[in-house]
């Protein structure tokens, strides 16, 4: 396995998604999946392409292939649960957020993606104080913002 050229599939995967052409990301994470099947990284980012064309039981198959070889990488379990959310399976993704959280508790998207999860479910005082963690780890998170916003607007906590 050639470390070096897995990290540039990886990277030119990341740089393809991040531009939204979800084609050429999707062929660069398989050629790092053909090249590491063993490596999480590369199969939880396989999944994260697979959930962004709205394939997310696709996305699902890799994800928990990513925790079966690395069961201590926390972004598996935080991709999984997203797509738990995009299906509306609200309490498995509030399963795997904790889990990632347990992990991983200083990552704010963690503790946001969970927050969403418990806003679907309508729990929203769970939701909001994981939406206030996520913004206390970092204050910048525009994902929290938002979401915390709609999450007070439904409880009706907004001034007239």
């Amino acid at each position: 396995m050639n470390r070096e050229r897995i990290d540039a599939l990886l990277e030119e995967g990341l740089a393809y998604y991040h531009r939204k052409d979800y084609g050429q990301a999707l062929v660069a994470f398989e050629k790092s999946v053909a090249l590491a099947p063993e490596c999480a990284k590369c199969l939880s980012n396989l999944g994260v392409v697979y959930a962004a064309l709205g394939r997310y039981q696709k996305s699902i198959e890799f994800y928990l292939k990513a925790i079966a070889l690395a069961p201590e990488y926390a972004g598996s379990y935080t991709n999984l649960g997203n797509a738990y959310n995009r299906i509306g399976e609200y309490e498995q993704a509030v399963v795997m957020h904790m889990k990632a959280i347990a992990l991983n508790p200083k990552a704010a998207d963690h503790h946001a993606n969970i927050g969403i999860a418990y806003k679907n479910l309508g729990r929203f005082d769970r939701a909001q104080r994981s939406l206030e963690k996520a913004i206390a780890l970092n204050p910048n998170h525009v994902n929290a913002h938002f979401e915390l916003s709609m999450v007070l607007l439904q409880v009706g906590a907004y001034q007239s």
